[in-house]
């Protein structure tokens, strides 16, 4: 075999066995989790002012994701973020604050869920989320009016008794989102036009306690957290009663009891 033969079969090996390791890699079905005690090792760790003390649950939100809430030496109660990568485990995000949090898997909003662990003393039976688009209008080049709807969906969420859980974004959700966001790609507004923040989403939340009265959150506000790797996360506002629409109001809304 000559010199030049030898290079082109030896480049058409190489690119074979890059392909099939690709492809091993990304096939390749996630190993078992972490127990309680390699949990608090691993948290600690990498995030030494977690202090870890108890692993509550592994919350699975996929084959590749995982949320595990834990309480801390401090009696913080927070979460921490894990992902399937490079043939392991990888702790990627913790937070000693246990506040609502939207985690993205991936591009789709299918893929969003909502994640929490509460303080006991803050007494919360059930969170509230809303999603919303606030109504705006604007003129685009002195021609075309566009007015854009108010719209406000809701979810309310029975914690039973945990201080943790987390919930999977809703259908409508998703799919409200995702025609928001095709509508803005296939209407594109000019770079003059400051009114883009009327396509805006905003998903907030509010509690209460078993009265139906409003709990105090104090002590989940207060923490710290730490990144580890690449996660898209988004913290979830905090609202009143007295900013959200009724149902009188000229706007679109959807509500659904507890799942």
């Amino acid at each position: 075999m000559d010199r030049k033969k030898w290079k082109i079969t030896t480049t058409v090996v190489i690119a074979i066995a890059v392909l099939f390791s690709a492809y091993w890699i990304i096939s390749a079905k996630p190993g078992a989790f972490h127990d309680a005690t390699q949990l608090i090792d691993k948290i600690n760790d990498v995030f030494p002012q977690a202090q870890a003390k108890v692993i509550q649950d592994t919350i699975k939100l996929d084959d590749k994701h995982i949320v595990v809430p834990f309480i801390s030496e401090n009696d913080d109660y927070g979460l921490s973020y894990w992902v399937w990568k490079h043939y392991s485990w990888k702790l990627v995000y913790v937070s000693t604050r246990g506040l609502p949090e939207l985690w993205k898997l991936g591009n789709d909003p299918s893929t969003y869920h909502i994640v929490w662990n509460l303080h006991p003393d803050s007494n919360v039976d059930s969170l509230h989320f809303y999603m919303e688009r606030h109504r705006g209008y604007r003129v685009s080049r002195g021609i075309e009016h566009y007015y854009y709807p108010k719209i406000q969906l809701d979810e309310a969420v029975s914690l039973e008794g945990k201080t943790y859980g987390s919930m999977k974004l809703w259908d409508d959700w998703s799919a409200t989102i995702r025609e928001l966001t095709n509508n803005q790609i296939k209407k594109p507004i000019s770079f003059e036009d400051k009114s883009l923040a009327f396509q805006n989403i905003i998903i907030s939340f509010m509690y209460y306690d078993r009265t139906g009265e409003h709990s105090t959150l104090m002590k989940s506000y207060s923490g710290r957290s730490y990144y580890n790797g690449k996660i898209d996360t988004e913290f979830l506002f905090f609202t009143e009663k007295a900013r959200l629409e009724s149902i009188e109001d000229n706007y679109i809304q959807v509500h659904h009891s507890s799942r």
